[in-house]
């Protein structure tokens, strides 16, 4: 993890998160450990790093990943819209499927973008519903 990728625009900050969480997770399967104290630090830090400082009671416990991982399809290409909702809100949205889009809600704290929730989208429902990160 460093520290020096830059927060300050929030489509970058939701690219560098996707890659890192997406690199963890294919350590964690590479790993084929639940329990690798190395590895669970490093998903504490990326949280850490790019989403904003509040309780996530389910960064505590042993995380769990994906496979293939959640946020592979969160790159430049899937990219639908980033739209600034207000000065210190942007909504980073990406099609991950047919079926699914999601939509970071990346707030502006202390001169930085970080992500702090996520939602989701189906088609079928047509609204958004809160998701959490990692999930």
């Amino acid at each position: 993890m460093t520290s020096e990728l830059p927060r300050n625009d929030p489509l970058q900050v939701v690219l560098n998160f996707a890659a890192a969480y997406t690199q963890w997770e294919r350590d964690m399967h590479a790993a084929k450990d639940l329990q690798n104290p190395e590895l669970q630090e490093r998903r504490r830090q990326i949280l850490n790093h790019y989403c904003t400082q509040k309780k996530r009671s389910y960064v505590d416990g042993i995380a769990g990943y994906r496979r293939p991982p959640v946020y592979l399809r969160v790159t430049q290409e899937n990219i639908d819209h980033v739209e600034p909702a207000t000065a210190t809100r942007t909504h980073v949205d990406t099609i991950q499927f047919e079926s699914c889009a999601y939509r970071f809600v990346v707030l502006k704290k202390q001169n930085e973008w970080r992500i702090d929730s996520l939602k989701r989208k189906f088609p079928v429902s047509g609204e958004w519903e809160n998701t959490l990160i990692g999930s």
